[in-house]
């Protein structure tokens, strides 16, 4: 199966953990849902000012249910959830902005914890359905090597941090 619903290039895909749903994210600022065994796309999400979508995952927690969170190239992290007794339409919960392109994401559902690199730092935000925006944790040091992976250690402890240029972790 061939879908070809974007217009430009699609930087980032993830499936959802019901593994029917999968959304996509194009340079375009375009994200699209869609069902994997037929093809229908479900909902469409245009961010055409927020630069590209550079990153996207899925996240799953208690008060939300099944999200997803996407990190564009102009630093704003938008976390969308389903509507109350919907089946696949999402809408905006929180938007939060920061310095700098955002390069990867990464979720500890254990804790709820988001973490988001971009911009030479790094984010750790606490998810919950309360607030206007995503509750910021803390912030990791400013480097000047493009952070470019974010992943959560296996126990979930701590955090590790690619970058780039430098060849670090």
């Amino acid at each position: 199966r061939v879908i070809a619903a974007h217009s430009a290039a699609i930087e980032c895909i993830a499936i959802c953990s019901d593994g029917c749903t999968v959304l996509s994210g194009d340079d375009a600022g375009c994200i699209y849902l869609w069902d994997l065994y037929s093809g229908a796309i479900s909902q469409e999400i245009q961010c055409p000012t927020s630069g590209g979508i550079s990153s996207a995952i899925w996240i799953r927690s208690d008060d939300l249910g099944d999200a997803f969170v996407f990190g564009c190239v102009d630093g704003s992290i938008q976390l969308y959830a389903l509507i109350n007794n919907s089946r696949n339409v999402y809408e905006l919960k929180f938007r939060a902005v920061v310095a700098g392109p955002i390069e990867d994401l990464a979720f500890n559902d254990k804790d709820k914890l988001l973490a988001s690199v971009g911009g030479g730092w790094l984010h750790v935000w606490k998810v919950s359905s309360k607030g206007p925006n995503l509750p910021h944790a803390s912030r990791g040091p400013e480097k000047a090597e493009v952070a470019k992976n974010v992943t959560f250690t296996n126990d979930r402890a701590g955090i590790i941090v690619f970058y780039l240029d430098s060849h670090e972790m």
